[in-house]
């Protein structure tokens, strides 16, 4: 093949120049030819001071970032109108000042947006027209500044392209389970793409294959940092689904925060001596919550009962009967709140079998909430009040997160 004798233009800006934009002409790389050109920025790695730099429109098959990662101070990084199939932003971590990065019209087949997690500055990224088919944004979810991520443009071959909301840690680049919340997650706003994709996917790896490649604590690091970005309302939904992935959906009933149980995991051991570790411990700390009169909500005492987790059952019996004895509900003009009885473990199971709302008029409750209780041998009182306040009222002191995912449940 003959050697590439045209010149690679790059076009920069530096602080010193007020954002005057210069046009320095460099050499390819030896060895490039017509059909493969290359670049790694190694004739650019002692210009100072650069906020502006663009490298757009070379047909540039390969671009190492590596000779530029020292100059932090670039604010606008333009790799566009290339040929790149695939591009290393490693050397990107520590751009605290980038705020536009701009890989569109390529021919990227994949692309690892982890390394811009610490981008805090990023505004615009530009991704459209290349051959991506699957994207992870949510290193991206907690940028404050970010504008527009345009990650779609549609083609008749791959019409609606999936985005994968796989939680990476920036270490060591594992997916996390945990990131199963997220399995069908709105679309950000800023996230620019296909009209039709309302939603944003993901394909969780399993714990014991993490745990196996990366050890218990940088695990447990990642699910630590995670922590930031899963909202309050979601607290309750992400303990289930991190003690499902863990083998453990019978324990997921604690009234507390997921933070709580993620301090119970290990830092060292095998994984099934991890498991093991969490399951004593979520035990004791699930007794603790029944002795102390705390929520009985979403135990099955079927599923407990053949595992360790068995040890609970008579405090969940004795609690359970002792809850419902204590409910009284109010009329309100007609109109009775059962948010009291939802928030039982048997209230709850019972009336989502009843078909039953947050609140049911009271002349259905003979029909349509008293019989199971009825069985039971329990008398729910209800009592006339002109208190909206009292009406209202929870009967008890769930725990946010709880009291979220009730909400959640009831029509």
């Amino acid at each position: 093949m003959s050697k590439l004798v045209r010149q690679l233009v790059v076009r920069y800006t530096v602080v010193s120049d007020s954002y005057n934009q210069q046009i320095l002409q460099i050499d390819a790389d030896e060895g490039s030819t017509f059909k493969m050109p290359t670049c790694n920025m190694s004739s650019v790695r002692n210009l100072n001071d650069l906020v502006r730099l663009d490298l757009g429109g070379n047909d540039l098959t390969e671009v190492k970032l590596e000779p530029i990662q020292h100059m932090t101070t670039i604010r606008y990084l333009d790799l566009s109108e290339n040929k790149l199939q695939s591009i290393d932003l490693a050397s990107l971590e520590e751009f605290r000042n980038l705020e536009t990065l701009d890989l569109s019209y390529n021919c990227l087949k994949t692309l690892d947006l982890t390394p811009l997690m610490d981008c805090e500055s990023l505004r615009f990224l530009y991704v459209h027209a290349n051959q991506l088919e699957t994207v992870n944004i949510t290193p991206l979810m907690h940028l404050e500044h970010l504008e527009s991520v345009v990650i779609s443009t549609p083609t008749e071959k791959n019409p609606n392209p999936v985005y994968a909301s796989a939680l990476n840690n920036k270490r060591t680049g594992f997916l996390e389970p945990i990131q199963a919340l997220f399995l069908q997650i709105e679309r950000p706003g800023w996230l620019k793409c296909h009209r039709d994709i309302k939603k944003i996917q993901c394909h969780p790896d399993p714990y014991k294959k993490l745990v196996k490649a990366h050890g218990w604590k940088a695990v447990k690091e990642h699910l630590i940092s995670l922590l930031k970005i899963i909202k309050p309302k979601m607290d309750f939904h992400a303990q289930n689904i991190l003690l499902t992935s863990l083998g453990l959906p019978e324990l997921a009933c604690y009234d507390g925060s997921i933070s709580d149980i993620i301090n119970l995991l290990p830092t060292e051991g095998s994984y099934a001596e991890g498991v093991g570790q969490i399951r004593e411990r979520l035990i004791a700390l699930l007794y603790d919550q029944l002795e102390n009169g705390g929520s009985t909500l979403f135990f099955d005492i079927e599923k407990l009962s053949t595992t360790p987790g068995s040890v609970l059952i008579p405090l969940i019996v004795s609690r359970r009967t002792k809850e419902l004895k204590e409910i009284t509900l109010y009329d309100y003009n007609g109109k009775v709140n059962l948010m009291p009885l939802w928030l039982t473990g048997f209230g709850f199971n019972l009336l989502r079998v009843q078909g039953c709302r947050k609140k049911e008029d009271r002349i259905l409750l003979p029909e349509k909430v008293y019989p199971p209780f009825t069985k039971l041998g329990i008398e729910i009182p209800v009592k006339k009040t002109s208190s909206k306040k009292k009406h209202d009222s929870l009967g008890s002191s769930p725990s946010r997160p709880i009291l979220d995912y009730v909400l959640s449940q009831v029509g």
